[in-house]
């Protein structure tokens, strides 16, 4: 009588459990359907992702003066791109790239096991480089004050969008293409966007002349690039290109030891902004005479948008002669010093802020020298 009664509960147990199963299993079809249809991007989005190029400047004679840019970016092809790059890339942060279409199964049964279940922490990620190039081009929600089962639902909700981006992306682009698109998206902070940015910003060079250890200091950052920042943290950086190293001399067969004792240099380190040009002010008045020209000339995108000079890497020519600009220039500096020169001689004795100032006109003097006290730089 108890061994039947235990038969029966163990039967009735079984059922349950498939019906949950079941349950869950019709969620989560329903879960993948819905981000489908409403979240993940059409294929036409995807053929023109989100990676601004800034637009370039230049004189009469073809001479560049600067950049609209809000992002700091050069755009790379996959042929440019260094061979000591692409070699880390592939070794530390997707080794069967290759072999797997966005999704890499094999890896993911890893991660079940090996990280889940054996709480094996360095056992590497299940994320593709496709799923990472997905992740850049549209980015996880917040999760900041979110309470636990809103991340992990956020979470699982991303890791499904990004698979199935990643799918879409692999039938849309060559491995080649992924590959380029990811080092050309990838922030590498400090203000550079892009291996090649990243190379100038950190090296002083293009990502064509970079050496074995630059190459893998760079690829090193993708993992964390605020943890493994070469200017705050340049002895967690070392440790961490020697870990990009390694795994470069376990795909390859071959010895780096001699490069892993090498402390990479980082003098050439310069962050670079946007005042790149001695005429900020010609610069900066062509921005709105621009934007009018493109609507003025109905001048858009294959997606119906007008251009736009600090995302879509125009190349302007302007009628400015810029050696000509830098003789008016040095020439207004040499007759401004002979000025005031002569304005120091006459105002000697004099105070310009209250001189011949009633008090009403004395006290806006000096309260406009205070504003552009607090305005000013220092």
């Amino acid at each position: 009588m108890v061994h039947s009664n235990a038969k029966k509960y163990s039967l009735l147990t079984l059922k349950y459990l498939f019906r949950a199963a079941g349950v869950f299993l019709v969620l989560l079809l329903s879960l993948i359907a819905y981000i489908w249809i409403k979240e993940v991007p059409s294929n036409e989005l995807l053929k023109n992702p989100n990676i601004k190029l800034a637009s370039t400047l230049l004189d009469t004679r073809g001479k560049f003066i600067g950049l609209y840019q809000a992002e700091f970016r050069s755009v790379i092809t996959y042929e440019e791109l260094n061979p000591s790059v692409k070699e880390c890339v592939l070794a530390a942060e997707d080794t069967r790239f290759y072999k797997h279409n966005g999704i890499d199964l094999r890896a993911l049964a890893r991660v079940g096991y090996r990280t889940l279940l054996l709480g094996e922490k360095s056992s590497g990620g299940g994320s593709t480089i496709t799923q990472q190039l997905a992740k850049q081009l549209y980015p996880r929600p917040s999760m900041k004050n979110r309470s636990f089962p809103v991340r992990t639902f956020l979470l699982v909700k991303s890791k499904i969008k990004e698979w199935i981006i990643a799918l879409k992306l692999e039938k849309m682009y060559s491995k080649e293409d992924i590959l380029t698109m990811y080092l050309n998206k990838f922030e590498f902070i400090n203000g550079a966007h892009g291996i090649d940015a990243a190379t100038l910003t950190y090296f002083g060079k293009s990502q064509s002349d970079l050496t074995m250890d630059e190459a893998a200091t760079l690829v090193g950052m993708l993992k964390n690039p605020s943890l493994y920042n070469p200017v705050r943290f340049p002895e967690l950086v070392q440790k961490r290109r020697n870990e990009v190293l390694t795994k470069v001399e376990e795909q390859g067969n071959l010895s780096l030891s001699d490069i892993k004792k090498i402390n990479t240099n980082l003098s050439a380190f310069k962050r670079y902004e946007n005042y790149d040009t001695i005429v900020p002010y010609f610069k900066n008045s062509l921005e709105k005479y621009i934007s009018d020209l493109i609507k003025e000339n109905n001048l858009k995108k294959s997606d119906g948008s007008y251009y736009d000079i600090y995302n879509d890497g125009l190349v302007i020519e302007s009628t400015i002669h810029l050696d000509l600009q830098k003789y008016a220039e040095e020439a207004t500096m040499e007759h401004m010093a002979w000025i005031q020169k002569w304005w120091n001689l006459d105002w000697k004795q004099r105070d310009p802020w209250t001189f011949k100032a009633g008090p009403s006109e004395k006290k806006m003097r000096l309260d406009s020298l205070n504003q552009k006290a607090k305005a000013s730089l220092r």
